[in-house]
């Protein structure tokens, strides 16, 4: 018997890169055995609080290989012979990288991995955990790469008038594009495909998709439609899509970011003196009574609890947050630009790709985004219709996030289709009440005020109910304890 070759890779520190030590090809053949060394950061060690994960990839036959931890497996299925061997040797690092990821989140996050192949093919690597098995349930399949024309965008094209019928008819077609011939033809067996027991439903469970640059034709496939209508195989199992859209950005690089970010933002003082807050009003919200009127009292909740966070003492520091309401062209470029923006939160109306100012000035893109301009910035989380792709009747194409990523912005959070001004109110109001030491810092101000905190929050619990927004997780626990 063979003696298993073991190579190494490490995640530097600051980049989050894996990296090659030993110059030595695997042999994909034969088993071999990777080590990572993730960053020494608490908010990213793995579940035993060791930053080391190992793991060694081995293969049934041709078409079933296993990836065996200390405690768990992953098992993948292909369909030719040489399939495993041609996209790991293509993609080696990104698929360490994610192996690694779906380890550590083993039950809480699940993944497809879309990645150009070769003549014009495309790679479709799927991973859902089982719980029940405590076993990952993997698939790997190379497609022709669809046209958009093949794909029906009704779905995309809908007003929101239209009722739901016509609108699940659509998303019906889009479903269906999964699995039949006409579309990606995905096996039947897909852990996708499989009805959900009660029990295999974590709370928070999310969906990672990862799509090369090329592959923006899989952004018209609406999961997040999916997640919430029953009769879609497993996708409502997910509370949670996100996507991630790069050439370069790994699976692994994009959860040490997200967790390294989750862990800075809980630092009182460093959000207060590296955020910037920007809500939009527009005209035409006042077009609808109903919906002005929640504007109007969510803004009114936001413009209060943001007045409560300012003054704010840090030892020899007295420190606001930094906020505007309806700022000219002017200012959103000045705080955009400003070396001490970190964390950028916005809304924007758009039009043809474009942000639109609130006081009627014209678009924000003028302020030409220029490559590495924003590289100061750590996160954006900007709404505004179709800020990831941009939808027509002929193509599928990027929208304003690509600029800001190309501009140098470590992470963007954006959305596809539409999103109202409501989300980003009440994504505001989550995110007061989110962040630990923010929620002690309100609260503990409220007292000084002489302001009750209980009935501010009965007065968001009501607006968030009023907008089908839940109660923060923070607020469920804490009447789960009362009672």
């Amino acid at each position: 018997m063979k003696e298993k070759r073991i190579t190494r890779y490490i995640l530097q520190p600051g980049t989050f890169e894996i990296q090659l030590e030993t110059g030595s090809p695997i042999g994909l053949d034969n088993p071999f055995g990777v080590s990572v060394r993730l960053p020494g950061e608490r908010a990213i060690l793995t579940k035993d609080d060791t930053n080391e994960i190992s793991f060694r990839v081995q293969g049934n036959d041709k078409q079933n290989y296993q990836v065996v931890f200390d405690s768990c497996e992953i098992h993948i299925k292909t369909e030719k012979s040489n399939d495993w061997q041609r996209f790991v040797e293509s993609n080696l690092l990104q698929v360490v990288g994610l192996l690694s990821v779906v380890w550590i989140c083993k039950g809480r996050e699940d993944f497809i991995w879309i990645e150009p192949g070769e003549d014009n093919k495309i790679w479709l690597f799927g991973i859902q955990w089982n719980v029940d098995r405590d076993v990952g349930e993997a698939f790997l399949v190379e497609r022709p790469k669809p046209t958009q024309s093949d794909w029906d965008i009704e779905f995309w094209l809908l007003k929101t008038s239209v009722g739901p019928k016509r609108q699940k008819s659509a998303a019906d077609k889009l479903f269906n594009l999964l699995k039949t011939k006409d579309g990606l033809n995905l096996p039947s067996a897909s852990p996708f495909f499989k009805s959900v027991n009660s029990s295999d439903q974590p709370k928070n469970r999310q969906l990672t998709i990862k799509l090369h640059s090329s592959q923006l034709w899989f952004l018209l496939l609406p999961f997040d439609y999916f997640k919430i209508v029953p009769g879609y195989g497993s996708f409502n199992r997910y509370k949670e899509v996100e996507w991630i859209i790069s050439d370069e950005k790994s699976v692994l690089q994009n959860y040490c970011e997200r967790l390294t970010i989750q862990m800075e933002l809980q630092r009182v003082r460093n959000f207060f003196k590296c955020s910037v807050i920007i809500l939009n009003i527009y005209k035409h919200f006042k077009e609808k009574k109903q919906v002005s009127k929640k504007v109007k009292k969510g803004t009114k909740l936001v413009c209060k609890i943001i007045n409560i966070l300012q003054n704010i003492k840090f030892g020899d520091e007295v420190l606001s947050i930094r906020w505007h309401l309806n700022p000219t062209m002017d200012v959103i470029g000045s705080e955009l630009l400003n070396h001490e923006t970190k964390y950028f939160f916005a809304n924007f109306h758009t039009e043809k790709g474009d942000w639109q100012s609130s006081t009627g000035e014209g678009a924000v893109q003028s302020l030409q985004l220029k490559k590495g301009v924003l590289a100061h910035i750590r996160l954006m989380r900007v709404f505004h219709c179709d800020s990831v792709i941009r939808v027509d009747a002929t193509r599928v194409y990027p929208a304003i996030v690509s600029s800001l990523l190309g501009a140098g912005a470590l992470r963007v959070e954006g959305g596809i289709g539409k999103e109202d001004c409501l989300d980003y109110i009440c994504s505001l109001l989550y995110l007061f009440w989110d962040l630990p030491g923010l929620k002690m810092l309100l609260e503990g101000k409220c007292f000084e005020e002489g302001i009750e905190v209980e009935r501010l929050k009965r007065k968001i619990d009501k607006f968030l109910n009023s907008c089908d927004w839940p109660l923060p997780f923070t607020w469920e626990k804490s009447k789960d304890n009362r009672e």
